[in-house]
């Protein structure tokens, strides 16, 4: 009978290699983002991510439909990435990417 069981010093190994990955990927995460302007990213959230302007922004339009469970053509699944991808990375940069206080 084979026993399909991870002894516990595997598992020890792969929480580490996961912390240690998780660490790396949160510090190329911090690093490319800080790279990226704050000025350039609200520019593009006040163009791209709020276009067309009238009558509805197309993201608050696609996060309706997402909420209403009506979002299920391609198109609209792909405005909503292009869209929502500039608030996106605003939220990401002002949260993780933080200057030391003086």
């Amino acid at each position: 009978m084979l026993i399909l069981a991870e002894p516990a010093s595997l598992k020890l190994v792969l929480t580490i290699f996961d912390a240690c990955f998780y660490r790396y990927l949160m510090q190329t995460l911090r690093h490319l983002l800080s790279k990226l302007p704050l000025s350039l990213l609200l520019i593009a959230c006040l163009t791209l991510g709020l276009a067309p302007f009238f009558p509805v922004p197309h993201v608050w339009e696609k996060l309706t439909m997402l909420a209403h469970g009506t979002l299920s053509r391609p198109i609209d699944i792909f405005d909503l990435i292009l869209h929502g991808t500039p608030w996106i990375l605003l939220i990401l940069r002002l949260l993780l990417v933080r200057k030391p206080m003086s």
